[in-house]
């Protein structure tokens, strides 16, 4: 079936009100299309109907199943994250980004001193951890504030950037600072921070990975 321009706004029209997120739009937008591609009969609404009806159970299951992706989103979205983490030791980058830390640690150990200044490490670490908060908010606030509807990642990847930020912070407090909590050597100050910043490392490209994803909610 060779749909019209105007058949195909007609479907965004019908289906637009349902959906809350962009996803579950989307996605909904796509399957009716390819629903449609294989059969041989005029277009008429009541084909679209059916697909709705029968391979959702209507509106009320995509509703309802929105919200059950949004109660179990948490769970979801760590275990991606942390997937993500996870692949990148299959990766070749693991052991430019493990060399070039383990440079900085031979670096920073050789200039040992009562006086050692970790601060340039530091600073660049908390920079680093706000990368993820950086591209969330110019993502939702300036390349989507045209969009008429949220992500349904908005609020995991919104608390997740924050939690990531207070941990480097409270390491930092804890451990790095020049008044920290903990008084620690200077060499296990070092190696916390070459921990830290590959922890980092991961983190950042794991969350960009994770934000530009393309999920499925109701195909789960």
């Amino acid at each position: 079936m060779k749909l019209t321009e105007e058949q195909l706004a007609e479907i965004r029209v019908y289906i637009f009100g349902t959906p809350r997120y962009r996803e579950t739009y989307y996605e909904l937008y796509d399957h009716i299309l390819n629903a449609l591609e294989p059969l041989d009969e005029p277009f008429h609404f009541g084909l679209v109907q059916h697909i709705v009806e029968e391979d959702f159970g209507g509106f009320e299951g995509i509703v309802n199943q929105e919200v059950v992706y949004q109660k179990s989103i948490t769970t979801k979205y760590n275990r991606l994250l942390s997937s993500e983490m996870l692949n990148f030791y299959k990766t070749s980058t693991v052991f430019s980004t493990i060399a070039l830390l383990f440079i900085g640690y031979l670096f920073y150990d050789a200039s040992l001193t009562s006086e050692i200044n970790l601060k340039p490490m530091s600073v660049s670490m908390l920079v680093i951890s706000m990368v993820p908060g950086a591209y969330y908010l110019f993502k939702r606030f300036v390349l989507d504030r045209n969009k008429m509807k949220l992500s349904i990642k908005y609020d995991f990847l919104h608390r997740t950037w924050i939690l990531g930020f207070l941990i480097v912070n409270a390491t930092m407090g804890l451990f790095i600072s020049k008044n920290s909590v903990f008084e620690i050597s200077n060499h296990a100050k070092v190696v916390i921070c070459v921990v830290l910043a590959l922890l980092l490392n991961l983190y950042v490209r794991s969350f960009i990975k994770v934000y530009n994803k393309r999920i499925s909610i109701l195909t789960t």
